[in-house]
């Protein structure tokens, strides 16, 4: 940005000289505005001259007492064409004149000198115009084409940059996107190691379940088994001793018993500890899963404002440049 307010300053100062130069050029059209007046003028003064002209011709029989006057005004005019000559650039009219009313000592006739000595100053005053213009405006050509060379240089380089500037982004972009599509592939391959670790989870639960049904079963053989035999035993001998009978009972039934009770407790200790590990690891899951996702759509999210925020700062760039240049051209 900095280099575009710098091109923008350059760009102002080319603006205001090429004003400053267009304004002069006005000024000198105007001064030819007024050497034309100035013509439309000396015309109206020729043609007082030639007013005089004619009262001069009527007035030739005073010409003996006017002869000293005409002497002197003779004179002024010789001198007027030196100094004329000497103040105007060389040229051929003006040689000629001078060497005309000045050859040999003898001097001519000042009305004549007079007007030739006006055309050849109008014409000097013209091409001294006509040059000055030229050399202006050739000098405001070279400016100008100097000023586009240096616009086009710079947006050509504006433009390198920018292309190099839009190739990092574009870079970038596809690092993020790799980066994007890694992270997704991470979470599908965390999902299916949960779901995998889910079904191992439900296979052992399903083994304890199974284990625990035989040991149930075991111990209600166990249970058919002793009260068949303290049947068996109640029908074979005298009436026995009811505390007797619930003792051997008790012997034989304690240890299944006891078995069942353990078994019982280890189901509900592997139901308990599948249960907690199962929302253990989802809720870690979870959460570790939010947290990568959210993590790569909001890093993906800046990333790619920060990627449209460039590629709009390099084309506002290139536009700033293009319409410099147009300005320039």
């Amino acid at each position: 940005m900095e280099e575009v307010k710098e091109f923008q300053s350059f760009c102002d100062r080319r603006t205001a000289a090429v004003a400053k130069r267009l304004q002069e050029w006005q000024e000198m059209r105007s001064l030819q505005k007024e050497i034309l007046h100035a013509e439309c003028e000396s015309q109206v003064m020729e043609r007082d001259l030639a007013q005089c002209r004619s009262e001069l011709a009527s007035c030739e029989s005073r010409c003996a007492v006017l002869r000293s006057a005409q002497q002197s005004k003779a004179l002024l005019t010789s001198r007027l064409v030196a100094a004329a000559a000497e103040a105007l650039p060389p040229s051929p009219g003006l040689d000629n004149l001078k060497a005309r009313f000045t050859a040999d000592g003898v001097l001519g006739d000042p009305v004549e000198a007079l007007s030739e000595l006006k055309k050849e100053l109008d014409l000097g005053f013209l091409n001294a115009a006509v040059v000055a213009g030229e050399e202006e405006t050739a000098a405001l050509r070279a400016a100008e084409v100097a000023a586009a060379s240096l616009a086009a240089a710079r947006w050509a380089e504006e433009e390198a940059e920018a292309a190099g500037e839009l190739t990092d982004l574009e870079a970038r972009q596809a690092r993020l996107s790799g980066e994007l599509r890694r992270r997704r592939e991470e979470h599908r391959r965390r999902s299916a190691q949960r779901t995998r670790r889910k079904a191992e989870l439900q296979q052992e639960a399903e083994h304890q379940e199974e284990l625990l049904s035989r040991a149930t079963e075991a111990a209600q053989s166990e249970r058919a088994a002793a009260a068949r035999l303290s049947e068996e035993l109640r029908q074979a001998q005298q009436p026995p001793d009811a505390a007797a009978i619930a003792a051997a009972v008790e012997d034989a039934t304690g240890h299944l018993r006891s078995q069942l009770h353990t078994l019982l407790a280890e189901v509900a200790r592997l139901q308990q500890r599948f249960a907690s590990q199962a929302e253990t690891i989802e809720e870690a899951s979870r959460e570790s899963e939010h947290r990568s996702l959210a993590a790569a759509e909001s890093e993906a999210a800046s990333e790619t404002l920060a990627l449209e925020g460039e590629v709009r700062a390099a084309r506002a760039h290139v536009v700033a440049a293009e319409l410099a240049e147009e300005s320039a051209a």
